[in-house]
């Protein structure tokens, strides 16, 4: 094993073509660091076939039959005019790409790490890709939105070395290479969906639905209530807030709900959309007065209990387009999340603002719930090895798919700029878009 040296010098380049592309491009310093400083990443030549290499044990390209490891990605590919790749392996991909498709127009290549991109142009087989034309070549930024998903790839040894200030995108590239399995869990044909579906199909059909909501007076803030760890560390200030001289309007989600009764904060409206959820986790005792709206899968037995006026709402997914009485003027956005729903349903009701208490996204002091045991609702704070950045500048534990509703928020928040919005713990994930509710 070699450590490579990482200064940005033009010994240790196989041509000047290679000098000159590393020279093009310009990584801004307080994202990307020094290439001087910091952990030095450790280089495995692994001698086959095709002599490849590993960057911190993480193979960079198949030893084995690179080329064949490039093909698969054809498909999608092929008759794309603009592609763009996320990381590049050794190369062998845009190399095939630029040789083979006749279409391409444009060929974006986004950089994921500046010391591995130095190791890798040092170790390609072949560089004539990057004198082409069509190629485009730049420093990835935390801002990246992933247009066209049928004209994109990722490279997961890139993904895997990714600088550590690019979290979100990080987070976006994990959720677009997860999406088939995560929509896997909503087929519309699914047994156990279409029973809750049909058990639920007379209510369906005699609730209000959830636009009945829309066009009422409401105050100018809306507060949203999830059961992230930090509730508990503001809870009391929710309390003050709601017993003060103006009542403010509370959304909850389902898991939020007992946490609240408990510690006398009433709420005006609860959000349920999970087909487990049942009456432990949504008590409804008390629930006399306060509306639920709730999706097609939420248990029969569960909604039976409500107290107080029901709304029937769906979503734009095959799953829903199924149910009884599906109505797309009822539909609620969901990117995974009942907050999603619950902050989808303030902005159509015309709240000017919207506040989040413990909607956290993180594990913050190693807790994954405020109110219940950790990991009763799921989650371990130590066993998915992720972590995003929270409200402190700081790395708190989390999963991929709390990065995913993370990534799923922020971008429904950029979708509504007529709203403020407000976040009142920096002790969860930072979402951004949000301001920090003042004390």
């Amino acid at each position: 094993m070699i450590a490579t040296n990482l200064s940005p010098n033009e010994q240790g380049f196989k041509s000047p073509g290679l000098w000159a592309a590393w020279q093009g491009l310009h990584p801004d310093p307080d994202l990307w660091g020094s290439l001087q400083e910091g952990d030095e990443l450790l280089v495995t030549r692994l001698h086959a076939k095709h002599p490849s290499i590993a960057i911190n044990g993480i193979r960079m390209a198949s030893a084995h039959d690179p080329w064949r490891e490039a093909q698969l990605a054809m498909p999608n590919l092929r008759h794309q005019r603009v592609i763009h790749l996320y990381g590049f392996g050794l190369g062998h991909l845009p190399t095939h790409l630029l040789h083979v498709s006749e279409c391409i127009e444009a060929l974006h290549v986004h950089i994921l790490s500046a010391k591995a991109f130095k190791i890798q142009l040092e170790h390609m087989p072949y560089a004539d890709w990057l004198s082409d034309h069509r190629l485009k070549l730049r420093m990835a930024q935390p801002s990246d939105k992933l247009a066209n998903p049928a004209a994109l790839h990722i490279a997961m040894p890139d993904l895997q070395l990714i600088e550590p200030g690019l979290w979100r995108l990080r987070d976006r590239l994990h959720a677009h290479i997860n999406r088939r399995f995560v929509d896997s869990a909503f087929k519309p044909n699914d047994p156990q969906l279409q029973s809750l579906m049909q058990a639920n199909a007379q209510l369906l059909g005699s609730d209000l639905q959830v636009c009945a909501l829309y066009g009422r007076a409401v105050p100018r803030t809306a507060h949203i209530v999830g059961s992230g760890p930090s509730l508990e560390h503001s809870i009391e200030r929710l309390h003050q807030l709601v017993h003060g001289p103006q009542k403010p309007w509370l959304i909850a989600v389902d898991t939020a709900f007992a946490a609240l009764q408990k510690a006398g904060i009433p709420v005006n409206c609860v959000v349920s959309i999970e087909k487990k959820i049942h009456a432990r986790w949504l008590p409804a005792e008390h629930s006399e007065g306060v509306a639920l709206v709730y999706t097609p899968v939420v248990p029969n037995d569960v909604l039976l209990a409500w107290k107080g006026p029901r709304y029937a709402s769906f979503t734009l997914t095959d799953l829903h387009r199924s149910a009884p009485h599906f109505d797309a003027m009822a539909c609620l956005f969901c990117g995974g999340s009942v907050v999603h729903t619950a902050t989808d349903l303030a902005v159509r009701m015309g709240f000017a603002n919207i506040c989040f208490w413990g909607v956290d996204l993180s594990y913050p002091n190693g807790k994954t719930h405020a109110f219940w045991p950790s990991g009763e609702l799921g989650g371990h704070p130590t066993r998915s090895g992720h972590w995003v950045i929270d409200g402190l500048g700081r790395q708190v534990a989390s999963s991929p798919s709390f990065a995913n509703y993370l990534a799923e928020l922020e971008g429904q928040i950029a979708r509504h700029p007529e709203v403020q919005f407000f976040n009142s713990s920096q002790l969860g994930a930072a979402i951004a878009g949000t301001q920090y509710l003042s004390e």
